[in-house]
């Protein structure tokens, strides 16, 4: 009987120290970014983009920056930020000379922000 129970509580212990997961993990998780919109967030799941639009914020790991709006296509980890942008956070950040400060081009994960 002791035995019995034994065996019992140590198959329990292990099924509560192993981790299950139901699906993969895409290439963005929410735990990756944080993003915010002063108008509006509309999302577009057959796209699998987010669109921010109004004084839109975005922060991952890497940087942080506002912009009018904001386009995230997790498909293609890519972010475009179009109107008055602010870059708060980067390791880099490249412009061209004759840039007008409109365009700010990024792809999750790398630490170089493009602005055009």
């Amino acid at each position: 009987m002791i035995n019995t129970m034994k065996g019992i509580t140590l198959i329990l212990f292990m099924f509560m120290c192993t981790a299950v997961y139901a699906q993969k993990p895409g290439k963005l998780t929410s735990g990756e970014m944080k993003y915010s919109a002063a108008d509006s967030i509309v999302t577009d799941t057959e796209n699998n983009t987010i669109h921010l639009y109004g004084k839109a914020s975005f922060q991952d790991n890497n940087v942080s920056f506002q912009a009018d709006n904001i386009l995230i296509d997790k498909r293609s980890n890519k972010i475009i930020g179009t109107g008055l942008i602010v870059v708060t956070s980067a390791q880099a950040v490249k412009s061209h000379a004759d840039a007008k400060n409109r365009i700010l081009r990024y792809t999750i994960g790398e630490r170089v922000v493009t602005i055009e």
